[in-house]
């Protein structure tokens, strides 16, 4: 799980969504900023037509800052912020489907 600390506050999550650049990838999208921090910030969102159910929603979200964190020393730069969009149908996906799907999106970027 990342540090508090490197996660989207409200504030700056507004500003991701109406700065950012955005990218697709399968269940995925990614809305990028960058920002001058000394660290990536990242957030992810599951709605809840993802899953009506909040502890498979957490489960997506809990499984998606794992997989971030193993990212985080191969990111190109540290001055970003990041959120994850979840889409319908990636509740079924498995652990590695998942990765596969980030880690097509951090290469779309240029981040990786």
């Amino acid at each position: 799980m990342l540090p508090r600390r490197q996660r989207i506050s409200r504030a700056l999550f507004q500003e991701l969504l109406k700065k950012g650049v955005s990218f697709h990838a399968g269940n995925l999208s990614l809305r990028v900023l960058k920002k001058d921090a000394r660290e990536p910030h990242f957030a992810f969102v599951v709605p809840n037509n993802v899953s009506k159910k909040a502890v498979a929603r957490n489960r997506l979200r809990r499984r998606g800052y794992s997989i971030v964190e193993k990212y985080l020393p191969l990111l190109k730069t540290q001055n970003v912020s990041m959120a994850f969009f979840c889409k319908k149908g990636l509740e079924k996906k498995t652990f590695n489907d998942f990765r596969s799907e980030i880690n097509a999106l951090l290469k779309k970027t240029s981040l990786l």
